[in-house]
């Protein structure tokens, strides 16, 4: 009963965001638009450098503008707009060329009304990437049926640490499968952010259990609109097959949306991956909320709060809208002067007002990754070293990072939400309710560990 009222009240929510109809990510400015614009493409082969202006404060979209234009490389503009922002007369953001004084005298004029950012890469991929890993080819036994209560003997090592109970107790070596149930009338799209996959994998059913394609602004602006992995490590293959996969992920039942975005990964793609997200959902009314994968983070130690403040506000729509996001502690642990507390965006948001769930990384022992930060932001921790995931051309490889741990995780809150095991109230509350699930009935700490590791509530042996 509460499942199918919970799907219901899903319905109604995506019923209802789906009133205005997407298509290309673009639309035209209506009569009553703040400041009505011609929107344009910034023609390449030029040294003036790029830049990227946020709306803040809807009552000073008009007047913002007009100061661009000011100090714009010939006062031209290029408006990205979205049906997400209807409270900036759909603006999504500007982009446009300066030269750095103009810039500097720019931020200083727009002040708090704005946020100007320059188009370098801010954030990265939370992998170790470890050189020739991969092996022959990504095969299966057979033995995964997908009905009811499965056991997967041929499930990679951390794979098997998903369902290993507390009770009775059991040794890692002794563990002989990968226990899940899969009898579930609903299933949550799974979202990835990132630089592509390689759809064609076994683990992804050679395609089949891709659901959409999504492309940033500035992936569709260079031509690289394509199904595929643009990242040479296969960063996004494995991140989704460790959620999603048919042999190596955590929960088998759920459809992939890719969002793509450009790999040199400036805060305006971040927040343009998901403002595609939140597209998608427009035009497509699934039946439960969303689980969205983020496994990048910021650069640079406790960046500006103010820059990045955009990509908090994307992340508050799908938190709005019932979705849930999960995104990691970072790999920065062994970094000179650094150490282990987090100290990068976006995890460093993360509390009981903002639901991101944070994953850090552990080996199959459960104990704590030399390269992961935490515990502090930390919700739950996730196998990630020397993780099993897929690579190109059906290939799979072993790799290192907590970028994996959010596949996992991720995968294990896709499999909560399918299971009606989170107790949330509305749809609304779903992301609290999910973290708050992992945080109380998901995890347990394994003997020679220190901090708690994600668990199924399976009795695999």
């Amino acid at each position: 009963m509460k499942l199918a009222l919970s799907v219901l009240l899903w319905s109604h929510i995506a019923l209802a965001i789906s009133s205005a109809r997407h298509h290309d990510g673009n639309t035209s400015a209506s009569p009553q638009d703040p400041a009505p614009q011609t929107n344009l493409t910034l023609t390449a082969g030029t040294d003036v450098p790029e830049y990227t202006v946020f709306p803040v404060k809807p009552a000073k979209v008009r007047e913002v503008l007009q100061k661009i234009k000011l100090y714009a490389e010939g006062g031209l503009v290029e408006t990205q707009r979205s049906l997400n922002y209807p409270e900036f007369g759909g603006v999504l953001y500007w982009r446009f060329r300066a030269t750095e004084s103009n810039a500097r005298m720019l931020k200083q004029a727009l002040g708090l009304d704005a946020t100007l950012v320059d188009t370098k890469p801010a954030a990265k991929q939370g992998d170790t990437s470890i050189p020739g890993s991969e092996t022959a080819s990504n095969t299966t036994n057979g033995n995964i049926p997908l009905n009811d209560l499965n056991t997967q003997s041929d499930a990679p090592q951390d794979l098997k640490v998903v369902s290993w109970p507390p009770s009775p107790p059991q040794k890692l070596d002794s563990l002989k499968y990968y226990l899940y149930n899969n009898d579930f009338a609903f299933a949550p799209m799974l979202y990835i952010i990132d630089t592509g996959l390689d759809f064609t994998n076994l683990d992804f059913n050679y395609g089949t259990f891709v659901k959409r394609w999504r492309y940033s602004r500035d992936v569709r602006r260079r031509g690289r609109a394509t199904k595929g992995d643009d990242n040479p490590n296969s960063h996004g293959s494995c991140v989704a097959s460790k959620a999603m996969g048919l042999i190596n992920g955590v929960y088998k039942s759920s459809k992939l949306v890719v969002v793509k975005i450009n790999p040199a990964l400036p805060i305006d793609e971040l927040v343009s991956g998901f403002d595609e997200v939140l597209l998608d959902i427009r035009d497509n009314a699934d039946s439960m909320p969303p689980v969205v994968m983020f496994s990048l983070y910021s650069t640079e130690s406790y960046p500006d709060f103010a820059l990045w403040y955009p990509l908090k506000r994307s992340m508050q729509k799908i938190f709005d809208i019932g979705g849930t996001i999960v995104t990691l502690s970072g790999n920065d642990a062994e970094e000179p002067g650094r150490g282990r507390p987090v100290d990068t965006l976006p995890a460093l948001w993360a509390d009981d007002s903002f639901p991101l769930i944070v994953a850090g990384s552990v080996d199959n022992s459960g104990r704590t990754a030399s390269f992961s930060q935490g515990p502090n932001h930390v919700t739950t921790w996730a196998p990630g070293v020397e993780i099993q995931c897929a690579a190109r051309r059906s290939t799979r490889r072993l790799d290192s990072g907590t970028s994996f741990s959010v596949g996992m995780v991720a995968g294990l809150a896709a499999y909560a939400l399918a299971r009606d095991q989170v107790p949330y109230v509305t749809d609304a509350r779903t992301p609290y309710g999910v973290r708050d699930w992992l945080l109380r009935r998901a995890r347990w700490t394994r003997p020679q560990g220190q901090y708690p590791v994600i668990w199924n509530r399976e009795q695999g042996y």
